[in-house]
């Protein structure tokens, strides 16, 4: 039987690249808050403190560099052992993808991602001032997702279900959110059962300004979302 022999250095650029994690966190500290600082340091200066709770987006941690600090889009500095990330949290199901809509259905909880085709007659824009066809602001918002473009399509709905009770997030939850990537392994929901607390994880990388999105439901309320847009 032959064998394949894969170079050293290939292994070595798999585990670097494996090593290096880009997601969501939520803030989980004993004294119900964190410093996040200006460098990896206990000794730095603090920029600000955020609550337990507060979801952060990490960029490239890798613990062999990085040690116990991570760097998140709050531009500063957090100690890894005051998160939890979300990704870790179990997962209620497998999205299943039905025409334009996305379906999670775990036990006691049900979540449903719909998309459609973006209407400009019902939504009002204002222009870059050198490009007069570059769309800068999109009904008052900055928008996420297009790149000066007209976007093609949007999030109509997002609905819950959980636990008997029918929660609808809010259109301001996801109404500057365009160009929605609607396969099944770009989207997620876990489920911190200790806390009552659902996020659904959008990984939007198709769109023209890729971003991801994570919305946060506690106790059967939207609370919060956070958004960070990706560079290549």
């Amino acid at each position: 039987m032959r064998k394949l022999v894969v170079p050293s250095f290939l292994f070595c650029q798999f585990a670097l690249v494996q090593a290096q994690i880009e997601a969501f966190a939520v803030i989980n500290d004993k004294d119900g808050y964190v410093n996040v600082r200006k460098e990896k340091s206990a000794q730095s200066k603090v920029l600000k403190k955020l609550n337990n709770k507060t979801i952060v987006f990490v960029y490239n941690y890798d613990k062999s560099t990085d040690g116990n600090w991570i760097y998140t889009d709050e531009e500063g500095y957090i100690y890894n052992d005051r998160v939890k990330w979300i990704h870790k949290f179990p997962i209620i199901a497998k999205g299943i993808h039905k025409g334009n809509t996305i379906v999670f259905e775990g036990k006691e909880i049900q979540v449903v991602l719909t998309s459609g085709k973006f209407d400009k007659s019902k939504h009002s824009f204002e222009y870059f001032k050198d490009s007069p066809t570059g769309i800068e602001v999109i009904d008052d918002e900055l928008p996420y997702g297009t790149d000066g473009k007209m976007p093609t399509t949007e999030y109509k709905s997002i609905v819950i279900n959980i636990h008997g009770k029918q929660v609808s997030l809010p259109k301001d939850a996801y109404s500057d959110l365009y160009e929605p990537t609607f396969l099944t392994d770009h989207n997620s929901v876990y489920y911190d059962k200790e806390s009552d607390i659902l996020y659904i994880v959008a990984n939007n990388d198709y769109a023209d300004r890729p971003y991801k999105v994570c919305w946060q439901i506690e106790k059967g309320s939207y609370k919060d979302r956070k958004v960070s847009e990706l560079v290549y």
